[in-house]
């Protein structure tokens, strides 16, 4: 994805609501409200882009610009190829709740509602490493924002294969909605 064009401004997922509505004819939300009944969150960011090009009328611009709000506002995965060739993959979840409360439901892991429990390697300093049977790791880092929720980032990394990376997207995606229902609770 090209950061920067000839002439154009670097993209932005940050830009004023009103200037997106004015080049667009739509809020942000109405875009990832679109994005998300095309079940675009289980997409890469090339391939929503590459939806935003074809289906829309955005130039390319405002494609990736949308695109990459999009995928950074959904908190979607991000992966990268490690130097061992292994992969590394990373998503984000923000709560509205104390840290508290969100280090001890997501330290037990006994209660997560999938099958596939990792063992915790550590869990302090708002920091949670977890180990799998598959040889892969995880850490869950909690970091608090101004605004007082509280910013959930996995990485889980030593994944084999890229083929590896979607379903752990899902499975974290499974954890993180079975956490979200247990804090409403």
């Amino acid at each position: 994805m090209a950061l920067f064009r000839r002439g154009l401004p670097p993209i932005d997922p940050h830009i004023e609501a009103d200037k997106v509505v004015k080049e667009t004819g739509h809020q942000r939300e109405e875009w990832f409200k679109l994005l998300d009944e095309q079940q675009a969150f289980i997409w890469t960011t090339k391939q929503i882009i590459a939806w935003l090009k074809k289906r829309t009328k955005l130039n390319d611009w405002w494609a990736e610009s949308i695109g990459v709000a999009y995928v950074e506002a959904r908190g979607l995965a991000k992966t990268s190829q490690q130097p061992t060739g292994r992969f590394t993959f990373t998503m984000k979840r923000e709560f509205e709740v104390e840290m508290s409360r969100l280090f001890t439901v997501l330290n037990d892991v006994q209660s997560w509602a999938v099958f596939d429990r990792p063992r915790v390697l550590t869990a302090k300093g708002g920091k949670i490493s977890l180990a799998f049977d598959d040889k892969t790791r995880a850490h869950v880092q909690f970091v608090v924002k101004d605004s007082g929720s509280i910013v959930l980032q996995i990485q889980h990394e030593l994944i084999p294969s890229e083929a590896g990376i979607k379903p752990r997207d899902l499975y974290w995606r499974e954890v993180l909605n079975g956490v979200q229902r247990r804090l409403e609770v």
